[in-house]
C-alpha cells in the first residue's frame, strides 16, 4: 500500500471514528478537533487488514470504550460500527485490487 492510500484509508478510518463518536464530543461541539479519536485509527486498520472478523473487532471497540476510555455507554453499539468499518474496508479492498489488476 502506498503512503497516499494509507494516508486515506486512515482519513476515511478518522471519518468514521468521529461519526460513531463513542464519547459524544461532536453532537456537543461540531467543532471538535477531529483528531479526539486518532490513537485508534491504525490500530483499528491492522485489525481490518488482519480479517479479524465482526466478533474480534467488536471486541476490541468495545474495549476501547469501556476500559481505555472508561464509558458506561456509548452513542451506538459498537457492533453497528464494527459493520460499517467492515463494509467501508471490503469496499476500499475491492477498488483497490481491481485498479492494481
Amino acid at each position: 500500500m502506498s503512503d497516499t492510500e494509507l494516508s486515506q484509508r486512515l482519513a476515511t478510518i478518522r471519518d468514521l471514528w468521529c461519526e460513531w463518536d463513542p464519547i459524544g464530543v461532536f453532537s456537543i461541539d461540531p467543532n471538535w478537533p477531529r483528531d479526539e479519536y486518532d490513537a485508534y485509527l491504525e490500530p483499528t486498520l491492522h485489525l481490518l487488514e488482519a480479517s479479524v472478523g465482526e466478533a474480534r473487532l467488536t471486541h476490541y471497540l468495545e474495549s476501547v470504550a469501556h476500559q481505555t476510555m472508561g464509558l458506561s455507554e456509548v452513542s451506538s453499539p459498537a457492533a453497528d460500527f464494527a459493520k460499517r468499518l467492515l463494509s467501508w474496508f471490503s469496499r476500499a479492498k475491492d477498488r483497490a485490487d481491481k485498479s492494481a489488476g
